[in-house]
């Protein structure tokens, strides 16, 4: 696995893994995605730094924020 720097490409499938663990709530996913949209239109801003894992094909595994 690779970890790199987060884009908005990721925001999609990152909230499907959300979704499909059921160890998150719904207000918490939106929380997440709120973030992730911050990162992404606010690169300047340095309250979040996100980054993404993704497998050997490129397939998004999951973040860290």
């Amino acid at each position: 696995m690779a970890i790199r720097l987060f884009v908005k490409e990721d925001i999609s499938p990152l909230k499907e893994i959300l979704l499909a663990t059921r160890m998150v709530r719904n207000e918490e996913i939106e929380v997440a995605v709120e973030l992730m949209e911050i990162v992404v239109e606010e690169p300047h801003q340095l309250d979040y730094i996100m980054f993404t894992s993704v497998d050997e094909s490129g397939t998004v595994q999951g973040y860290y924020c």
